[in-house]
């Protein structure tokens, strides 16, 4: 699982008052499953033409435009999840259509490990959990196939730190609350070739997956 913590009545799942839906900071459910976005938040540095230190910002989206460049379609207002249907990061669209599994084609893999769990049950069904834990590798390029040469965006780095947390409320009437997140400190190496021909750059900042909402049938 991956988390963000808030407070969340069982009056207030029953009546509804939730939204869910898919938006640039958090994502929710899709085919009754939750779904969590992913939020790249990066710098790259670089030397310019003149000689001075460069720095360029990487984002979720300059990672979609990346994908669209060199598969050659349009992806635009599309965005990038973690899908627990089938624990896969895809490429979802505005209407939360499933577009392009990037785990299958080798676009965005990471490996996730525990390395230290907690978990808390409560009553019907509800809980609380946090751990903290190792990305043993995260590689994101965006040709597919674990292409570096060809894509024109390429990230990796290896044995990131990772927190996570989540909650689901109690069940009733068979509908549950469930959020989780996922943040990992990112200190590695990539490029862009829309900015800068060098390869190996450079890069820090920060991963998160968070994702939120109602899941039915429990």
């Amino acid at each position: 699982m991956k988390t963000t913590f808030r407070a969340v009545s069982a009056c207030a799942l029953a009546a509804g008052l939730f939204t869910v839906g898919l938006s640039s900071a958090k994502a929710g459910v899709i085919d009754n499953e939750l779904a969590d976005a992913v939020n790249v938040k990066l710098t790259m540095t670089y030397t310019g033409n003149n000689g001075k230190i460069k720095k360029m910002r990487v984002t979720s989206k300059d990672l979609v435009n990346a994908i669209a460049n060199d598969w050659q379609e349009n992806y635009s207002g599309d965005r990038i999840i973690y899908y627990y249907g089938n624990d896969d990061f895809w490429l979802v669209d505005k209407h939360n259509n499933l577009i392009l599994d990037l785990t299958e084609t080798e676009v965005l893999y990471t490996d996730y490990s525990d390395t230290s769990y907690w978990e808390k049950d409560g009553k019907n069904g509800s809980y609380t959990f946090r751990n903290v834990g190792i990305d043993w590798e995260f590689e994101f390029t965006s040709y597919g196939n674990e292409n570096w040469d060809s894509s024109t965006l390429a990230l990796y780095d290896y044995n990131l730190p990772y927190f996570e947390s989540g909650f689901g409320t109690p069940i009733f009437n068979g509908r549950q609350f469930q959020s989780d997140s996922t943040k990992e400190s990112f200190a590695g190496y990539g490029h862009n070739y829309d900015v800068s021909k060098d390869d190996y750059l450079p890069c820090v900042g920060t991963v998160t997956e968070i994702g939120s909402g109602i899941l039915i049938g429990l």
